[in-house]
């Protein structure tokens, strides 16, 4: 969470302190310090823009074989989203099923973001990605920023190198390896419940604004106490961190406090647990319709938790 804070500024007034500590702190867990930076930031600027958000971005109706919401009956999502019927039997309501899909979608998720840009904005070219400074999520400016991010991520792999070149393979795997991975789990489990909540909406055009976006986050309790302290807040106050992201993390808690009654039913907040919760959010945040200037997540038969009212027209358009 310091790299989070050291990319907000909020390690300290002076940036090159910001920048050094932001640097290496990423390079150490293989995240680009300043190419990550960059896109993370605009994602703070368009969050639930569902043509500008930069990562979580849901898929469409559209990006599925799927009639539309008018025409499209329970064989038509059964055909495309269910799954063989002994995985059906065996693991779909299953705890071994919510631990397998929650592990393996976190384990992956960040490396592949980074990589090829999964799950995040179609408007930029096929094969946008972290790495490249010519990739379509840098303008020219950024250009060295990338190159710099990526010297430290050679500067890393050499440093893992030369460390099992001088002990063994064996404690690079047990003492970086392991908590690596387990590292971008969380993480990733963090971000995605953070910004996937079926009943949180997403917006297109004039419909959204940045406070609209910023109050379409979830803060949860994540891990509970030892969350709160060893991940800096940033779950417990998510929503104040979106509205208000110049204000350092030990501030967070003070700020919550005085925003908290001031948004009144805007505010987001679930106290379920963290596997449990992925498990709903990967059963019911399945795609979001193509048109519309309102929108929330649909399950996979195509069913809303919520849906906008819209006079004298379809609520399934909204």
């Amino acid at each position: 969470m310091v790299c989070h804070e050291a990319g907000h500024n909020n390690i300290s007034s002076t940036t090159w302190i910001n920048h050094t500590v932001g640097f290496i702190a990423h390079s150490m867990i293989f995240l680009p310090y300043f190419s990550f930076k960059i896109t993370h930031l605009r994602h703070h600027k368009t969050t639930s823009h569902l043509d500008k958000e930069e990562v979580y971005v849901p898929y469409l109706r559209s990006d599925f074989p799927l009639p539309s919401a008018q025409e499209a009956t329970p064989k038509d999502y059964m055909d495309v989203f269910e799954e063989t019927p002994i995985v059906t039997l065996c693991l779909r309501e299953s705890i071994l099923h919510a631990l397998t899909l929650a592990l393996t979608y976190a384990f992956r998720l960040l490396d592949t973001y980074l990589t090829w840009n999964t799950m995040g904005s179609k408007r930029y070219p096929i094969g946008s990605n972290h790495w490249n400074p010519k990739s379509g999520l840098f303008t020219n400016e950024e250009y060295a920023q990338v190159m710099i991010s990526n010297i430290g991520m050679m500067a890393m792999v050499a440093l893992l190198y030369l460390t099992a070149r001088l002990s063994s393979v064996s404690v690079v795997v047990v003492h970086y390896f392991v908590p690596f991975v387990l590292t971008n789990h969380w993480v990733v489990a963090m971000t995605f419940l953070q910004h996937s909540c079926s009943t949180v909406p997403y917006y297109r055009g004039e419909a959204w604004s940045r406070t609209k976006g910023a109050l379409s986050t979830v803060d949860r309790p994540f891990l509970g106490y030892v969350g709160k302290f060893i991940l800096l807040g940033v779950n417990h106050y998510h929503t104040t961190h979106h509205l208000f992201a110049s204000i350092p993390f030990y501030n967070l808690p003070m700020a919550h406090a005085a925003i908290r009654p001031l948004l009144g039913d805007m505010y987001n907040y679930d106290s379920t647990g963290v596997f449990r919760a992925l498990w709903r959010s990967f059963n019911e945040c399945i795609f979001v319709e193509s048109e519309g200037a309102i929108v929330f997540f649909k399950d996979t038969q195509g069913n809303a938790k919520r849906n906008v009212k819209v006079l004298g027209g379809d609520p399934s358009r909204a």
